[in-house]
């Protein structure tokens, strides 16, 4: 019997957690639309005039922060 009711406890929570609370469609929606603003952008080649004049191969960022 007590096999019985910690298996039912432990079916019963396994089917209540697999419910999508509406704050997590929420957030997948607004995942969605990032992505598909963020391929539009890298899908369109809009140059500056100064990306014409040089080839960049190597960036150097140095911050110093004081924590």
């Amino acid at each position: 019997m007590k096999l019985f009711l910690i298996f039912l406890m432990f079916f019963y929570s396994a089917v209540s957690s697999q419910q999508i609370s509406p704050e997590l469609v929420k957030i997948h929606a607004i995942a969605v639309s990032e992505s598909r603003q963020s391929s539009r952008f890298l899908q369109t080649k809009v140059g500056t005039a100064s990306s014409k004049n040089f080839d960049v191969t190597y960036y150097r960022c140095e911050w110093k922060t004081d924590p």
